[in-house]
């Protein structure tokens, strides 16, 4: 159970500054989908990096579970 503790423990420490930056990174470009030619090109960024910081947040340490479960 301490490999549980470690990830809990880890995500709780990284989650403010990857919501801060992945936040800052998506209202930052928030105002370029209010022009037409760039609108597409913004949402996608936007989704993008939301879902990379999901995939950081859940994916990565439930796959690293898995893999280290599966090792031992």
């Amino acid at each position: 159970m301490e490999l549980i503790e470690a990830l809990i423990e880890a995500g709780a420490t990284r989650l403010r500054p990857i919501f801060l930056t992945a936040g800052a990174a998506m209202f930052g470009s928030f105002v370029i989908t209010l022009d037409p030619i760039f609108s597409g090109l913004a949402w996608s960024f936007i989704f993008g990096i939301f879902a990379s910081t999901a995939f950081s947040l859940l994916v990565v340490p439930v796959v690293y579970f898995l893999i280290n479960r599966k090792g031992s």
